[in-house]
């Protein structure tokens, strides 16, 4: 007998919501310490001078400030805050790592968009200039 395909999709639906809420409710207060750490990492991912790398095969995200001498690593549940004087790490909860890098990847699709858009504007031959340029 085959199970209606709307039974199927309410089961997963279930379970999703099952699984978010079991992260969501097991986790506790966030100390000072993570508070501070996330605020920083906020501020340096939406600062201009900082650089945003992502290394894809291990997923770690970077962060480096020349100005403030400041690099942070994201990795996985741990965040490393480091300069030539002192390096912290810090353990995330499973929601602060899940909105930190949510925030690192919107900033960086962000810049990406604006990179994109000025070389886009670069351009100053269309396919139809070089056609006539070729042509003549």
């Amino acid at each position: 007998m085959k199970v209606p395909r709307w039974i199927s999709r309410l089961l997963l639906k279930t379970a999703v919501k099952m699984k978010h809420w079991e992260h969501s409710t097991n986790q506790p207060k966030p100390s000072e310490t993570q508070k501070v750490a996330l605020s920083i990492c906020r501020k340096l991912i939406k600062d201009e001078t900082s650089v945003l790398l992502i290394a894809p095969k291990s997923n770690k995200k970077y962060i480096e400030n020349e100005r403030l001498d400041i690099f942070i690593v994201i990795d996985g549940d741990e965040v490393s805050i480091i300069n030539h004087v002192y390096n912290y790490i810090i353990k995330l909860s499973y929601r602060d790592n899940i909105r930190i890098n949510h925030f690192f990847d919107h900033e960086t699709e962000v810049r990406r968009n604006e990179y994109e858009q000025v070389i886009k504007n670069r351009i100053e031959y269309s396919l139809h200039t070089i056609l006539d340029k070729l042509e003549s």
